[in-house]
């Protein structure tokens, strides 16, 4: 049955993708968080993405993919099975176009705070439950626990205390990428091997049918059955396909006037993302109602 049916036993990123996707998103997270001081009020992320949509849009795919692919190497490294962590990493990807496309004045400034507020809650509620189910096991992870909390905790007060600065939201990103990094390729955090996942029952094809059916473009039924990367894939293309076809309308950072042939392009592109999540739904319809049982499913 391979890597197919069961929750919680999903094959682990590849560890140099992973080391060298984090490395990336370190380093540019620093070096673009200092385009300007950030210890300026005006100097957030949000605004850098206003000025600077495109290189907002990079920030945007090296931090959701470094966050993505550690997470789940952490949990596959550490043998923790890990399904609601799993779920809100997962499901974090998903608001990420938010926080990039979505960044304006008015109702928009409001949807790009909700989308980043969850895009950072769920990846700390991720990494935080890992050091929470191992806090028992060694002070290492019982000083970790107590620190993430503490970090977490002051970042809010400080938020509504002094205000927004570019330091409050890079400075806990910074730490956030580091820990990661050192839990995941250095052992100073001890590796215990009685630590495995627990077995899941096996996922029925019916199921997983009636996912492709209504979310297949989304990649919900890859995503059920623990096909980690073919489902993000599907569902990071119809996201993409989605927001270009709406960029003429609610624009990108400072760019506000796209229209006729540019708004074509948008719109074009958009359209053929979508359409290539569409087809591939599509073939797995297909394969899905040949089949009796998952373990044939390829």
């Amino acid at each position: 049955m391979g890597d197919y049916g069961k929750i919680g036993e999903l094959k682990a990123p590849n560890k140099t993708m992973s080391m060298v996707v984090l490395t990336m998103a370190l380093v540019y997270n620093v070096i673009f968080g200092f385009i300007r001081n950030p210890a300026e009020t005006d100097n957030t992320l949000s605004w850098l993405g206003y000025d600077y949509p495109h290189g907002f849009l990079m920030w945007g795919v090296l931090t959701a993919a470094a966050f993505f692919l550690n997470i789940i190497y952490l949990y596959k490294k550490f043998g923790y099975s890990g399904r609601v962590g799993t779920a809100f990493a997962i499901a974090a990807i998903f608001f990420m176009p938010g926080v990039v496309f979505i960044n304006d004045w008015g109702w928009e400034q409001t949807a790009h705070l909700i989308a980043t507020l969850i895009f950072i809650a769920l990846n700390a509620i991720a990494i935080l439950m890992f050091f929470i189910h191992n806090y028992k096991k060694h002070i290492k992870y019982r000083l970790t626990t107590f620190l993430v909390i503490l970090i977490l905790a002051g970042m809010i007060i400080v938020q509504f205390t002094l205000g927004k600065s570019g330091l409050l939201e890079l400075v806990p990103l910074w730490l956030a990428m580091v820990l990661l990094f050192v839990s995941n390729f250095t052992s100073f955090y001890p590796v215990y091997p009685c630590d495995k996942a627990q077995k899941q029952k096996k996922k029925k094809v019916r199921t997983a049918l009636k996912l492709a059916c209504t979310l297949g473009v989304f990649g919900a039924h890859n995503l059920y059955m623990n096909r980690i990367y073919k489902g993000a894939g599907q569902l990071v293309m119809s996201i993409t396909g989605i927001f270009l076809c709406l960029i003429p309308v609610i624009g990108m950072g400072y760019v506000n006037d796209i229209s006729d042939g540019d708004a074509k392009v948008c719109i074009a592109a958009g359209i053929s993302f979508l359409s290539g999540a569409a087809v591939w739904a599509a073939r797995d319809i297909y394969r899905l109602k040949q089949l009796k049982s998952i373990e044939n499913f390829d």
